[in-house]
């Protein structure tokens, strides 16, 4: 079993995907707001292998699993009864915002950093 975790920023990122010949069983997903003060909201997506992640302008809506779920503080929220399969290519993909003050890059808006925390527990199946 593997476990990967992240600090989500205001910006799509891919917590797994399986490389060439492998498969993996989802087992996990968690998304904690670790601010004490703000709430943050998320996206999550499954996509198949080469298909497109939902920018609101295609029909990578089909991705989306979960739309804009707002967490208030302090809160986590667990994606655990579900059990998702991913084939080779499959990936699981996640955005959240608002975009935290705290992002050492300066950027305005785009690839900033939010309260929001991700876990995501596999195995290879």
């Amino acid at each position: 079993m593997a476990v990967k975790s992240y600090r989500l920023r205001n910006e799509l990122i891919e917590l797994v995907k399986p490389p060439a010949g492998k498969s993996y069983a989802i087992t996990t997903i968690m998304v904690c707001n670790n601010s004490s003060t703000n709430s943050a909201s998320f996206d999550l997506h499954i996509a198949g292998a080469g298909d497109p992640i939902a920018d609101g302008q295609t029909d990578g809506n089909a991705t989306k699993i979960i739309n804009n779920l707002s967490l208030a503080p302090e809160e986590t929220f667990t994606f655990d009864t579900e059990k998702i399969v991913l084939a080779e290519g499959d990936r699981v993909e996640i955005f959240a915002q608002p975009g935290g003050q705290d992002d050492p890059s300066g950027l305005a808006g785009k690839n900033m950093l939010t309260d929001l925390g991700a876990s995501i527990s596999y195995l290879e199946v």
